[in-house]
């Protein structure tokens, strides 16, 4: 659990000269989906996430998603977007089987 209820963090570039913002936001959203492959390995063991997400959603696959280099960090986000492509071959599985 990374972020508390309620707490705002924009998916959005602000236009200041931090993009703190941005990045919390991007950990945010890797959090949850790192929450959602645990949820998905609890209903199918044999399916876990591709790229482990560390709580918090600050890593993937042991790649930063905060102040990294560019490199690093598309790299990172094209690994979250395939977590995100497993975690629908998942529930289309699971929902095959009910």
């Amino acid at each position: 659990m990374g972020f508390a209820a309620g707490r705002q963090a924009p998916l959005h570039y602000n236009g200041g000269l931090w993009v703190a913002s941005f990045n919390e936001g991007v950990a945010g959203f890797a959090s949850l989906v790192g929450e959602l492959g645990a949820a998905a390995v609890a209903l199918d063991p044999t399916m876990p996430l591709p790229h482990a997400v560390e709580p918090g959603g600050a890593r993937v696959a042991g790649l930063s998603l905060a102040f990294a280099e560019s490199a690093e960090w598309a790299r990172a986000v094209k690994f979250l977007l395939t977590d995100l492509k497993w975690l629908e071959a998942v529930v289309v599985r699971v929902n095959r089987r009910l």
